[in-house]
């Protein structure tokens, strides 16, 4: 992934995952974390953006399955970091 990869990358590519396999729409676990921390570092207001859609996806059944598997383990602790970062 190059440089540039954020946020938005990421739910670019989970849109067109329908054509690939695994849970994260063909990006590795450490991509996506990657891509999360280096959001978090150089623009952290995309991640509170992240947040928003999360937490919209969240609300109903059709949002949680548009969510990757397992993406908990990943989000939880970015989200901590951020709100850390905030106070």
């Amino acid at each position: 992934m190059g440089e540039d990869a954020d946020v938005l990358t990421f739910v670019q590519a989970e849109r067109r995952r329908a054509d690939t396999q695994g849970p994260f729409g063909g990006w590795h676990r450490g991509t996506l974390l990657e891509a999360l921390l280096r959001t978090l570092s150089r623009n952290p207001t995309q991640i509170d953006d992240a947040a928003r859609l999360i937490s919209d996806l969240e609300r109903t059944p059709e949002g949680k399955e548009l969510l990757p598997e397992g993406l908990s383990k990943i989000w939880e602790p970015v989200w901590a970091a951020r709100e850390t970062l905030r106070s």
